[in-house]
């Protein structure tokens, strides 16, 4: 059997988190982001070693931060509010402050696989800081600038920071699927 590589990445998504109380994660509907072009997630694991007599002998590990990098085509204002936790005003500008607080949320999306499946994913708890944007002159050829946005992604409170399943598997739910991105997954309430 060959491999199953990764060829597709689309569908962006957040959902702000809104109440995190005793165990308990209540989210916003998550809300479309157009426009993804690439992803990268980049778990932060610390590792540590015990020497003894001249040797290794004891390994552990332990997560920490989990770091996003997001190019898209173009951040609207009404994705950027949401992410940067501002909002679009009355004449349709978005007015950067300060003292901004950049909400905690999930992000989801879901990647084709070189067979036509899917891989869907949603880390569950983090927040972005403000995109990079790079601008150029126009010449004879055109070329295309996107947004890079970056982002830092935590375990909750449960220990949980991803959820993730792989279509045409035969553990893969079809309604867990289907229905991926009308809400953040969660096991306990999806299998009750």
């Amino acid at each position: 059997m060959g491999t199953n590589a990764r060829v597709g990445f689309k569908d962006l998504h957040f959902a702000l988190l809104s109440d995190e109380t005793d165990g308990s994660f209540t989210y916003e509907t998550p809300e479309k982001i157009s426009g993804a072009m690439t992803g990268t997630v980049t778990p932060g694991v610390n590792w540590a070693n015990l020497y003894t007599d001249d040797s290794i002998t004891e390994t552990a590990q332990s997560m920490g931060v989990v770091e996003i990098s997001l190019d898209v085509a173009d951040l609207d204002p009404t994705s950027y509010a949401l992410l940067m936790g501002t909002e679009v005003n009355a004449d349709g500008a978005v007015i950067d402050n300060t003292s901004d607080k950049k909400p905690y949320g999930a992000l989801g999306f879901r990647s084709e696989r070189a067979d036509g499946t899917y891989e869907y994913v949603w880390l569950l708890k983090g927040k972005f800081g403000v995109p990079e944007d790079s601008y150029s002159t126009k010449s004879e050829s055109i070329e295309f600038q996107s947004q890079t946005i970056a982002g830092r992604f935590v375990a909750r409170s449960d220990g949980k920071w991803r959820a993730r399943v792989v279509e045409g598997t035969e553990a893969a739910a079809t309604d867990v699927i289907d229905t991926w991105f009308d809400d953040v997954y969660d096991a306990e309430t999806a299998a009750a």
